[in-house]
């Protein structure tokens, strides 16, 4: 597990691996499902998106075999998580949903708090802003009254995340600042290089690129202090050093970036590395301009988002090559990319279109969930209050008290018939009622 935390993905997986065989030997089934859960967590960290289902899958089902109610939301929650990492979000909100339920079952406020969060993540990728913050910010409150500093301190970044996301890089940047505070007095090391690496993500969006330079040379520093290798920095090292027209910079950190991915094994990274490299030798204002290469780079890149569905980058690599083939003057081959970078750009956005409906039956559903939650509460409480009112009205108040404070008392040994008010005067209307006798047990 913590060389999962680490980014070391085939260790972890080599660990988890020979601890599951023992387990598996020992017979102790509770554990070969955890650790099949965690296995499946490594393959989601790592891309590999069909091996994560199918060992979450596998813990899903062992756990419920089980009747590990926990487990189960564990499962659930994961699955969600591969789902709304591939792009299926309306599939990610119906796990999550589930997992959801079950941890309020069985009043695991933490576990609430966490799968909130990530419900708000999932709307933040369907650009369902408002929502997400409301999620967001429902998880924040919850993770504060348990004073949970370090979930406390992720949830202000995943809001940060939505701000920057928005186009509000200054409230993003408040927020990213209260988690770094948190991260600090807590000294949570690896948050606080995630959060610094935020920053240095919004200011190369907003152009500042020698300060986003500095906070991305922050985190890398920190990362490597914690011994935890991060190509995506060091990728955006070199993206920044690209859009300065550095480009034998860019190329050198691009190059490392790889060399990083490749080795913990995430290929969703390496086909972005690739894809960057290509781009960059079929850039005519780079002196190494080398465009045998730069085609060699992103056919390679093509082929690995094609493998693991990787449509959204896919696209963007089809329309270089397109470009590169014109410089080129290779019309036919530049006129395929053209073709195959337009129809998945209208895939692309005919998905988005259906997530946007999906969107809006989920936030229907979700508001007609929160009407039902709202009645049940309401009736709950004038059911609450009526059983008050008659207690008082025919009891001593420091035997209603008690009643209403959960105590079980034999109201016999207080001899109620002394304690009735006039029947009339809790049923005015009422003049033929004869007074109880007895009280039954409920």
């Amino acid at each position: 597990m913590v060389y999962n935390n680490r980014g070391s993905y085939d260790t972890a997986l080599d660990y988890h691996s020979k601890a599951l065989a023992g387990y598996e030997e020992l017979g102790n089934t509770a554990q070969v499902a955890f650790v099949t859960n965690n296995i499946g967590f490594v393959h989601h960290n790592c891309g590999d998106i069909p091996l994560a289902l199918e060992y979450l899958t596998k813990a899903l089902a062992i756990n419920e075999e089980l009747g590990e109610k926990s487990g189960i939301a564990t499962s659930l929650n994961r699955i969600g998580l591969v789902h709304s990492n591939r792009g299926d979000l309306t599939l990610a909100l119906e796990y999550h949903a589930k997992a959801l339920a079950m941890r309020e079952e069985l009043v695991e406020k933490s576990g609430v708090a966490s799968i909130t969060g990530n419900i708000g993540l999932v709307y933040s990728k369907m650009g369902d802003f408002p929502l997400a913050l409301k999620y967001m910010e429902k998880a924040l409150a919850t993770n504060e009254e348990l004073g949970d500093k370090k979930m406390t301190g992720g949830t202000l970044v995943n809001i940060g995340a939505v701000f920057s996301k928005m186009g509000d890089h200054s409230r993003a940047i408040e927020y990213f600042a209260k988690a770094l505070t948190l991260f600090d007095e807590i000294g949570e090391m690896p948050f606080k290089a995630i959060v610094i690496g935020n920053i240095g993500a919004v200011n190369m969006y907003t152009g500042n690129y020698p300060l986003a330079l500095e906070y991305f040379g922050k985190a890398l520093a920190a990362n490597e202090d914690l011994g935890i290798k991060n190509g995506e920095i060091i990728s955006n090292i070199g993206a920044v050093h690209y859009h300065l027209g550095d480009y034998w910079l860019a190329l050198e950190y691009y190059a490392k970036s790889l060399s990083v991915v490749e080795e913990l094994g995430q290929k969703t990274q390496v086909a972005s590395s690739i894809g960057n490299i290509g781009e960059l030798y079929a850039t005519k204002k780079f002196e190494g301009y080398d465009p045998a290469k730069a085609e060699e780079m992103l056919l390679k890149s093509i082929a690995m988002d094609e493998e693991i569905g990787e449509k959204l980058h896919l696209y963007s690599v089809h329309k270089a090559l397109a470009e590169l083939y014109e410089n080129e003057k290779r019309w036919e081959e530049a006129f395929v990319h053209h073709k195959k970078y337009h129809e998945l750009e209208k895939e692309v956005q005919s998905e988005e279109a259906k997530k946007s409906a999906n969107l809006m039956e989920q936030r229907k559903q979700t508001a007609e969930r929160e009407k039902e939650i709202a009645i049940t509460k309401a009736a709950s409480d004038a059911k609450h209050q009526a059983t008050e009112e008659l207690l008082h009205n025919v009891l001593p108040p420091s035997i209603a008290h008690r009643i209403l404070g959960g105590e079980n008392l034999s109201l016999r040994k207080y001899q109620v018939c002394r304690c009735f008010l006039p029947i009339s005067s809790i049923l005015p209307n009422s003049r033929n009622v004869l007074p109880p006798r007895n009280l039954s047990k409920d």
